[in-house]
């Protein structure tokens, strides 16, 4: 057996395209802080979450809401890099219209 965190931390791509989340959202003035390991992150808003996360769903994008205002990514670790920016893309717009 093997602990998730263990494949995350060895995969050197999930780590990279981890970053790309926190880059990516590091201005946006309605969240309140992101973690986590490689593609597996967590947003916290400033606000409720489960608006986004309709909003997200009704776009195709699937998110969860992990607790009232912490938004779940975690993305398959083959997803591709154009695949990740569409998401990201309509995640922050949906984050910055808060």
């Amino acid at each position: 057996f093997f602990q998730a965190e263990d494949v995350i931390r060895d995969q050197p791509r999930s780590r990279g395209l981890g970053d790309v989340y926190k880059r990516q959202f590091l201005d946006c003035k309605n969240i309140k802080s992101i973690r986590g390991l490689g593609l597996f992150i967590g947003i916290e808003l400033n606000q409720p979450a489960k608006p986004v996360v309709e909003q997200c769903m009704a776009a195709g994008i699937l998110v969860n809401a992990a607790q009232q205002s912490i938004i779940r990514l975690a993305p398959p670790l083959v997803v591709n890099q154009n695949q990740l920016d569409v998401g990201l893309d309509v995640l922050e717009a949906l984050i910055r219209k808060l």
